[in-house]
C-alpha cells in the first residue's frame, strides 16, 4: 500500500505513513519521515544518531534503529509525535 501511495503524484513519504498509521490503523508503521518524531527519538535515544544533533540520522537509519519495536513501531510513533507536542516522556523507550 505505501509504494502505490507514494506513486500518486503529491502524496509524500511523510502522508502515505500518517495515512497507514492513523487513517488504516497499521500498528507497525514508523512515522520516518516526521522530522519531530525522529528528533525526539534522538533526544531519548542518543547513541542511535550519529552526528552532532542527529543531523545523519535520515529516516532509513530511523527504520533500522527502530527494528527492534516491530510489531509495534507505530505506538512508538504516536508517543513519541505525542511527546513533542508537550506530552514529555521520561525514562527513555523501553528497550
Amino acid at each position: 500500500i505505501y509504494e502505490r501511495l507514494i506513486a500518486v503524484p503529491g502524496v509524500s513519504d511523510w502522508m502515505a505513513e500518517m495515512f497507514l498509521l492513523f487513517g488504516l490503523g497499521r500498528v507497525d508503521v514508523l512515522l520516518a519521515h516526521d522530522k519531530h518524531v525522529r528528533e525526539r527519538y534522538i533526544a531519548l535515544e542518543p547513541e542511535a544518531a550519529a552526528g552532532p544533533g542527529g543531523a545523519d540520522f535520515t529516516p532509513a537509519r530511523f527504520l533500522d534503529a527502530a527494528e527492534d519495536y516491530s510489531p509495534w513501531r507505530g505506538v512508538v510513533s504516536w508517543f513519541l509525535w505525542q511527546a513533542t507536542y508537550g506530552n514529555e516522556l521520561t525514562g527513555g523507550l523501553p528497550a
